[in-house]
């Protein structure tokens, strides 16, 4: 399932945080706002390379990540010594497959918990600075209120770290560097072929939705 290649479960109820910590890796977000489903879809479609790179940093030990680029960068190395890759578009994908490397090797050496992880992903996904974005300021309370649990949590569940918080929020802007195109033709080409992952957004958050409230009434 394309969900699956997504960063967390993340649900906003009465203007509550749940983050749930099971969803370590690539888990779509499911969450309910009254902005509407195109606001929640723009949403997705503005940071859904930089939630893979954080979902992709959380699993990066259980799946080997830094084998899986090495891998990556040893075929790229041939396909240029071959002739089949152009020596400016290997330079291109390179450099971001060191960027990716660079961010997994520095979240790794910080070792985010599963909840810093679900808030890093919320204040990354409720950025009032995405393209197409509409009721800003309920955007810009939803991150500020990411921000201000997750300093909560880290100053109760490390209390000896003062300096972990902006550590953590330090590795953020790194995201931004990450190219969209170069992620989508690297992890997902051979997932999806030559379908865009924006066009797919509006179904995987359809799917997650349905998932996510079939999960609730069964709770009941």
């Amino acid at each position: 399932m394309i969900s699956t290649f997504f960063g967390f479960n993340f649900h906003l109820k009465n203007r509550c945080f749940c983050c749930d910590p099971h969803f370590t890796t690539f888990t779509m977000v499911t969450y309910s706002f009254s902005s509407g489903q195109e606001n929640e879809i723009n949403l997705m479609k503005a940071c859904w390379n930089e939630l893979f790179a954080l979902g992709l940093a959380q699993c990066s030990n259980v799946m080997n990540v830094g084998t899986i680029l090495s891998a990556i960068i040893n075929h790229l190395q041939t396909s240029l010594q071959e002739e089949k890759l152009s020596p400016d578009r290997g330079k291109l994908v390179m450099e971001h497959i060191w960027r990716m490397q660079e961010f997994c090797n520095s979240m790794s050496k910080l070792s985010p918990d599963s909840y810093e992880y679900a808030y890093l992903k919320a204040i990354v996904l409720f950025s009032p600075d995405h393209p197409g974005i509409d009721n800003i300021p309920q955007i810009e309370m939803f991150q500020e209120k990411a921000y201000t649990e997750l300093q909560d949590y880290v100053t109760r569940a490390y209390p000896e770290d003062s300096y972990r918080l902006s550590k953590l929020l330090l590795r953020l802007p790194a995201l931004r560097l990450i190219s969209a195109a170069v992620t989508e033709e690297l992890f997902f080409a051979g997932l999806i072929g030559n379908v865009q992952i924006d066009s797919i957004i509006p179904y995987i958050l359809k799917m997650e939705s349905t998932d996510y409230n079939s999960q609730t009434v069964s709770s009941v």
